[in-house]
């Protein structure tokens, strides 16, 4: 099932992160499907994907390669590059200097955060808990 491919990916980068593994890159992933009419839906509902004209999984690296690109279903290469793109939109931090903006996750500003801001933020909330005991 494709729609489990991006849990998958995101589990195990943040399973390897919590055993304090020095990593040289992480990496983020989404899932997207494309109904019938054309409309990109971003982490779709069970019942938007059973009528999806097709569906897509793309993962990045923190460095900004495309890692995985997995596609089913009908589409075109106009739709795979709008796909792409909104993929691109919600795991890349597009700014690389921005400071991450997610160490608390807030529902509001999650929409406009993206993945790797998310992730970011989760890194350095445990380093922070991690080192506290050096600042007493």
């Amino acid at each position: 099932n494709l729609s489990l491919l991006p849990i998958l990916l995101q589990s195990s980068i943040l399973a390897l992160l919590s055993t304090s593994l020095p990593l040289i890159m992480t990496l983020t992933s989404t899932f997207i499907a494309v109904s019938r009419s054309g409309e990109l839906i971003f982490d779709p509902a069970a019942r938007i994907v059973e009528k999806a004209a097709s569906l897509h999984v793309l993962a990045f690296s923190s460095l900004g390669d495309l890692l995985v690109a997995e596609s089913e279903g009908t589409f075109d290469m106009d739709i795979w590059d709008q796909v792409y793109a909104m993929a691109e939109k919600h795991c890349r931090t597009l700014d690389p200097g921005a400071p991450a903006r997610m160490a608390d996750v807030d529902m509001e500003s999650s929409k406009s955060a993206s993945l790797e801001d998310s992730l970011k933020g989760i890194i350095e909330g445990k380093a922070a808990r991690e080192y506290r005991w050096k600042e007493s």
